[in-house]
C-alpha cells in the first residue's frame, strides 16, 4: 500500500505503526511538517531525503536544525530568516550569537525583537523600536531597561494596558 497524502501518512506512521514506513517516505519527504515529524519522532535522526522540503519552512527548518542536526544549517537559513520568531529562535539556540542578516526581519515583531535585543544587543535598538512601541508590555519594559525613562512614541500603546501603564507611570 502506498500513501497518497503526506499528512495522513505521517499520522498513520506515528499513531498506528510507530516505526518507519519506507513505502510512504517518498510522499512524506515532500511536505515540511510531516517530513520533520517523521525524522524527529519516527527515525529520531536527521533524514536527508526530507531535508529539501523541511528547509523551505522556517518552523520545520529551525526545529530540525536544533533538535536533529544540533548545529547550524546554512541550506535552511534563507527560509528561517523570513520569520521573525524562527529567526530569533535560530540565532539564540543554534548560532548563539547575533545574526545580522536576519535582524531586519526580527526587528519587525515585538516579541522576537525584544527577546533578541535582550539576548544579544543589550542596548537601544532603533531598528526594532517601531515594532516594540506597538506592544504595551514590551514598550514599557524597553522604556524601563533601555531608554531608562519616558518613551513618548510608545505611550499610546502603553496606555492600552492597565498594568503596563501603572508601572510606566511609577518609573
Amino acid at each position: 500500500m502506498a500513501a497518497k497524502n503526506a499528512k495522513w501518512a505521517i499520522e498513520y506512521v506515528r499513531d498506528v505503526m510507530d516505526e518507519p514506513w519506507p513505502a510512504a517516505e517518498e510522499i512524506i519527504a515532500k511536505d515540511p511538517m510531516p517530513a520533520l515529524t517523521y525524522a524527529l519522532h519516527i527515525l529520531q535522526k536527521p533524514w536527508p531525503a526530507g531535508e529539501a522540503a523541511i528547509a523551505k519552512d522556517p518552523e520545520s527548518a529551525c526545529t530540525y536544525a536544533e533538535d536533529l542536526m544540533k548545529n547550524r544549517w546554512p541550506a535552511a537559513e534563507e527560509a528561517i530568516a523570513k520569520s521573525p520568531e524562527w529567526a530569533e529562535n535560530y540565532a539564540r539556540h543554534i548560532l548563539k550569537k547575533r545574526w545580522p542578516e536576519a535582524e531586519p526581519i526580527i526587528a519587525q515583531d515585538a516579541d522576537a525583537a525584544y527577546t533578541y535585543l535582550d539576548s544579544f544587543i543589550k542596548k537601544r535598538w532603533p531598528q526594532a523600536e517601531p515594532a516594540i512601541a506597538q506592544d504595551p508590555t514590551y514598550a514599557f519594559t524597553y522604556a524601563k531597561n533601555y531608554i531608562q525613562g519616558r518613551w513618548p512614541e510608545a505611550e499610546a500603546a502603553i496606555a492600552n494596558d492597565a498594568v503596563s501603564a501603572a508601572r510606566y507611570a511609577k518609573q
